[in-house]
């Protein structure tokens, strides 16, 4: 729209006239200043339209800030449909403003020219808009406009959505003056060195941890977002709306606040009393309350957070007792509670509830409720994930085995829904897969592991392009990558596992881009598998040549020489690949040592190892590499039977063996 249309739009004239009149090249102070006359005769002009505009005219326009706010607002969109009557829009007065004057924004609403003209009739007709419904809807459909603005929001702009929230703030203020504290050069000749390395190692260990915490909260925040991505104010308490509304802005205590211990409590008691409203009503308080958990967790108060939601699923008990309709809601709030419990490392407290959720699940079905069978399979999964984190293998995989069972019947009937342009539990199939997959490898069950991956590649092949850098599907792609990578290299596909570690490898460096600390061991350890994989492939590639070389015998001079050209070629890039990931485990295990110095020492002895098995492989053995293997045994020989990994002892010790065999 242009300068000449948001002219007419100053002073109240549609959307669709003040259109109209662009393309007739009519400027308003032409408009008001032709005749009636002349307004027919040029411009084909009727003479009801050439009144109603007229009287428009005599208006004071309205602001353009306050137009252009109200526009933006209300998505250029009648407030009271939707747009579902017209994509055309009127500024409407809601005090007529004949009456008032009065151009301020709380005055102000955008209506279609079907609602408009309810909005004129007299308040005594059955059919027609009164004031304070405009007023509703105005708030309602504004909100409506700024949660969908926020799920679609682009990385960009959910930045800036970030930096509004407190604690966000925060944190990145302090990052920044650790940051300035360490880059700081002033002092250095004031402080020993000890001192001034001291003081730097303890500011990087802050600002890893307070990076960790932002980057979760990001993540909380994205999730609060996604739980939005259907939300409709009418299904919702008033209190519900206001406490988002608070959010949505970026003023997380005022939303705390808004949805204060009082606040809910004191509207426990009215809705209780409100005997015709009491399910709807209940339901939307329990709601509250999980999205004040949300809202502690999100802002750095996860004790809070976790006490809050334990109250939270009390009062969710007992109103079950009087109200048993509301069960379900009791089963959904096991399963967000016992998250919380889980993301929070209270791993004892999230298994009872997870398990009473399930208990709870197959209690509603067996009495004719299949409304929450999309849980069973959740919690089922929860558990094995619980299990296989205690290393209770076995019992991690009749869950994991359990909860499959359920997401694929779940797919399969939700596949079946034409209307559906993705299937809503394909993620959480592939997710199950990838887990499944690596608790088969801990059971050493390379076959049922290797099955399982297959099943995961089959469902994000068949899958429509998601939105691969979203947190989730990130963490859900490296997960996968590792997981079908290890299983290949345990069945002896080592050359198509190398090409997943290396897709992984790239992941996880582009991860460490932005908090290079937090993924230095699951970077060592992949680069390991990378050395791993490349052995294993150089070995098999040997022994095929070794049983295929009485057959090429026969074969021309020329071609003998080619072969051994083309072999040779590829040696030498096996080899440059094995020295160069051999000397990325060597850089990142030893930088995982500087991180973790006492944590597992193991990945930097196999690195150690790897590096003397690659030279011993080139034919470059020197006197550094004996010194490697000795370091190597000396960190394995100080670790307690129960630690470390028994095959990398093994390992060292048939090394030493080969070597001392080798001419120093």
């Amino acid at each position: 729209m242009k300068e000449l249309a948001r002219t007419y739009i100053k002073y109240g004239v549609p959307s669709d006239l003040a259109s109209k009149y662009e393309q007739l090249a009519l400027s308003a102070s032409s408009f008001r200043a032709l005749s009636k006359t002349l307004l027919k005769q040029n411009y084909m002009l009727n003479d009801n339209e050439i009144e109603i505009v007229k009287n428009y005219l005599n208006r004071q326009p309205i602001p353009s800030d306050i137009i252009q706010k109200l526009l933006e607002n209300n998505n250029f969109t009648c407030c009271c449909c939707s747009g579902a009557k017209s994509d055309s829009y009127i500024i409407h007065h809601i005090v007529k403003y004949e009456e008032s004057q009065d151009n301020s924004y709380e005055n102000l609403a955008v209506l279609c020219p079907n609602d408009h003209d309810l909005a004129h009739r007299g308040t005594g007709l059955t059919n027609s808009l009164t004031g304070d419904q405009i007023r509703k809807e105005k708030e309602k459909w504004e909100q409506l406009v700024k949660v969908r603005r926020l799920v679609a929001a682009s990385p960009a702009e959910l930045k800036i959505f970030y930096l509004s929230i407190p604690r966000y703030q925060e944190i990145s203020k302090e990052i920044e003056r650790l940051k300035s504290i360490i880059s700081d050069k002033e002092d250095v000749a004031s402080m020993s060195m000890a001192a001034l390395k001291a003081e730097r190692e303890n500011n990087e260990v802050k600002i890893t941890r307070l990076v960790d915490e932002k980057n979760n909260l990001e993540l909380q925040i994205k999730s609060l977002i996604g739980k939005l991505a259907h939300f409709q104010p009418d299904q919702h308490t008033s209190l519900y709306n206001t406490g988002l509304n608070l959010f949505l802005t970026g003023d997380i205590n005022g939303a705390l606040e808004a949805l204060s211990e009082i606040e809910l409590d004191s509207q426990l008691e009215e809705i209780i009393d409100a005997h015709n409203t009491v399910y709807k009503s209940l339901k939307g308080n329990i709601d509250s309350r999980l999205l004040r958990v949300n809202l502690l967790f999100i802002n750095g108060n996860k004790q809070q957070a976790c006490f809050f939601g334990g109250e939270t699923l009390k009062i969710c008990e007992e109103l079950c007792d009087k109200h048993p309709e509301l069960l379900s809601k009791l089963a959904f709030c096991f399963e967000r509670i016992g998250s919380l419990y889980y993301c929070s490392n209270y791993i004892d407290e999230a298994e009872v509830l997870f398990q009473s959720g399930l208990n709870l699940c197959r209690y509603l079905i067996d009495n004719n409720d299949p409304s929450i069978t999309p849980l069973i399979p959740d919690f089922l999964h929860n558990l094995g994930t619980i299990y296989y984190s205690r290393n209770e293998l076995g019992e991690a995989k009749e869950f994991l085995e359990s909860s499959l069972y359920w997401y694929r019947d779940l797919y399969d009937m939700y596949s079946g829904f034409e209307k559906l342009s993705t299937n809503p539990l394909a993620d959480s199939l592939v997710k199950n897969y990838v887990n499944l997959s690596v608790t088969y490898q801990a059971l050493n069950l390379t076959t049922e592991a290797l099955d399982a991956i297959k099943e995961a590649d089959k469902l994000k092949n068949g899958l429509p392009n998601p939105d691969v850098n979203s947190a989730y599907q990130v963490e859900l792609n490296s997960r996968y990558l590792s997981s079908k990578a290890s299983v290949l290299l345990k069945s002896g596909n080592a050359c198509e596992a190398g090409n997943n570690f290396k897709n992984l490898i790239l992941t996880l460096e582009e991860q460490a881009k932005a908090n290079p600390k937090k993924h230095t061991r699951e970077l060592v350890n992949t680069y390991l598998e990378m050395c791993a994989a490349l052995f294993m492939k150089d070995i098999g590639k040997t022994e095929t040549e070794t049983e295929t070389e009485t057959e090429t015998e026969t074969e021309t001079e020329t071609e003998t020489e080619t072969e051994t050209e083309t072999e040779t070629e590829t040696e030498t890039e096996t080899e440059t690949e094995m020295t160069y990931y051999c000397h990325l485990a060597m850089q990142k295990a030893k930088e995982l040592i500087s991180i973790e110095p006492e944590g597992d020492p193991s990945p930097l002895a196999y690195a150690l190892m790897y590096n003397t098995l690659n030279n011993m492989h080139k034919g470059t053995i020197s006197s550094s590499d004996f010194e490697n293997l000795e370091k190597a045994n000396l960190l394995v020989t100080n670790l307690k039977p129960d630690e470390g990994d028994q095959n990398l002892r093994g390992g060292i010790r048939i090394l030493n063996e080969l070597i001392q065999k080798v001419p120093k």
